[in-house]
């Protein structure tokens, strides 16, 4: 290994290497003190703009035109005073309808069979106990990455970490207002975390096809198995995954040919349009990202945000590029920087990606500060506290790297989780569209730029080795 300059090439093990590893706990106050510093900016804002200009700050949560959803029967029966948590009105909709796919009465349904299936058990129960079952359950499931957060600090540490990183937060906050079935995908992630870092591959495949039968997209994390060539637990991934939703069709009445065809139209309708403000409101993709600039330079109506619009699936795909290099480097990049890049890869390739998607900064959120308390003053730290899962597992889930790659992720993963009101050109769009999926953008970049760079002085190391 080089040590030259200053990009280190990383072996799996050498994050085990004391010496080569910095002050997690250090890394941790870094991450609450940005945090922090967001929160204050966001308030001050809100406070202004509500107070002195009169704007509707929390719009973005509950507005733009996602509040309430389209066709609902009988909607003013399921207001909560003037909010319908739509995402979940829509599903539960869906879930209690015979065949969700062909209902013309209904909104277009876009989600899986599987995803049905489940909302078929809320779906049973009044509205009202449906809804607030569903949310119940779905803060724990939120704070799940934050489980050993809470038994490895002092309970002050514990609940400081776990309000500021966990509830305070623009993804527990939308998926709570939108109620949406994305937070039953956090423990699922979380468990290909802490799989990937064991070692654990048929955990980390499970909890992948489970994901995927839920959502669709994150069957793209089949690549963090890659580079351990675990194709055949790829193959049972993807192939089970498929079967189960598409088998689970047949249990809703009517043709099955026609339930996938209205499915599948559904899904092709959601994800293009040829018009560039479908892709504005709300999206944080890399086309939608893309869109929003060219709104707030006056270029929506140009040729080149007109031509994104007819080809949306392209920044998708160029990104998707950009990320398979980081995500198989496993002999280079440390597992946070692959498992960041591949957890957040979703929600930047589809060309249509809500707020929603941003559930996975939390079990980074979740994994950093856990691994933080093995550096933390032991005044800080619980009584009966033990190692780690990171300290002794084959792959250590550390803040470890060359220090520009870890200044791109925590900034990454703070403007992920920060809950920003503002928004662009009279509410239109939110400043959070550009910033957010630029920061990953940027965090991918350094990502290539070091591996890049590790391998250049590898090759360089090699020849000098053999006299070449």
């Amino acid at each position: 290994m080089s040590t030259t300059g200053k990009i280190v090439a990383l072996e799996p093990n050498d994050t085990l290497d004391p010496k080569r590893s910095r002050d997690q706990f250090t890394w941790l106050i870094w991450l609450l003190a940005i945090y922090v510093v967001g929160l204050v900016v966001v308030a001050f804002f809100a406070f202004a703009a509500n107070s002195y200009f009169g704007v509707n700050v929390t719009q973005v949560l509950s507005a733009n035109g996602f509040d309430p959803p389209e066709k609902v029967l009988n909607l003013q029966l399921y207001a909560v005073g003037h909010h319908y948590f739509g995402d979940f009105l829509l599903d539960y909709q869906w879930g209690g309808a015979g065949n969700p796919w062909t209902n013309p009465a209904l909104a277009p349904d876009n989600y899986p069979s599987v995803t049905n299936v489940v909302f078929k058990f809320f779906a049973l129960f009044p509205y009202r106990v449906a809804l607030w079952t569903f949310l119940t359950l779905s803060v724990p499931a939120l704070l799940s990455p934050f489980l050993l957060v809470v038994r490895r600090y002092r309970p002050a540490v514990a609940v400081l970490l776990v309000c500021l990183l966990g509830l305070l937060t623009y993804p527990v906050l939308v998926n709570l207002d939108r109620g949406n079935v994305e937070t039953i995908m956090v423990p699922l992630y979380a468990g290909v975390a802490l799989a990937m870092a064991y070692h654990r591959w048929a955990w980390a495949a499970a909890c992948i096809a489970l994901a995927a039968m839920l959502k669709g997209y994150p069957i793209l994390l089949l690549l963090l198995l890659v580079p351990y060539r675990q194709w055949r637990l790829c193959a049972l991934a993807l192939v089970g995954s498929a079967g189960a939703s598409l088998a689970a069709f047949a249990l809703f009445p009517g043709s099955w040919t026609r339930t996938f065809d209205a499915f599948h139209t559904a899904v092709s309708v959601f994800g293009s349009s040829a018009q560039p403000t479908q892709f504005i409101t709300g999206n944080y993709s890399v086309t939608g990202c893309l869109m929003n600039i060219a709104q707030l330079f006056g270029r929506l109506g140009g040729n080149d945000a007109l031509w994104l619009a007819g080809h949306p699936v392209v920044p998708g795909i160029v990104y998707l590029a950009a990320v398979t290099p980081v995500v198989l480097a496993r002999h280079i990049l440390p597992l946070w920087v692959r498992l960041l890049a591949a957890l957040s890869a979703p929600q930047l390739v589809v060309p249509v990606s809500f707020g929603y998607t941003t559930v996975y900064a939390l079990v980074l959120a979740g994994v950093f500060a856990a691994g933080a308390a093995a550096d933390a003053p032991a005044s800080l730290r619980s009584k009966r506290y033990a190692l780690a899962f990171e300290d002794h597992a084959p792959e250590p889930l550390r803040i470890v790297g060359p220090t520009a790659l870890v200044w791109a992720g925590l900034i990454a993963i703070v403007l992920t989780l920060l809950p920003a009101p503002w928004s662009a050109n009279g509410g239109m769009s939110s400043l959070a569209t550009i910033y957010e999926p630029l920061s990953l953008v940027a965090f991918v970049g350094v990502a290539n730029v070091c591996l890049v760079r590790s391998l250049r002085l590898r090759r360089a190391d090699k020849l000098l080795a053999t006299g070449g």
